[in-house]
């Protein structure tokens, strides 16, 4: 996943949105490993849900075992995944 970072950039965090999460005293690119949350930033897009599914599809197929931080996910996993696995 990456994101850009810089002076006075207004995004917020999906869960707190009085949180600022991308302002940086410096113009910057942040790079990291994709995670299960990362549903919220690529439920939109087949290419990019494609290879979320193929990373993270098997934790969605028994939602008993999901974490609790983990269940809101499920239902925009299946939404995405109705939408575009076929």
């Amino acid at each position: 996943m990456v994101t850009q970072c810089y002076p006075g950039c207004d995004m917020r965090s999906v869960r707190n949105p009085e949180l600022r999460v991308y302002e940086s005293p410096y113009p910057l690119m942040a790079l990291r490993m994709m995670a299960i949350h990362d549903i919220l930033f690529v439920s939109d897009d087949q290419e990019w849900f494609t290879a979320y599914h193929l990373r993270f599809g098997t934790h969605f197929r028994d939602p008993k075992t999901l974490q609790d931080y983990e269940q809101p996910l499920l239902e925009s996993y299946a939404r995405a995944k109705a939408r575009f696995i076929k």
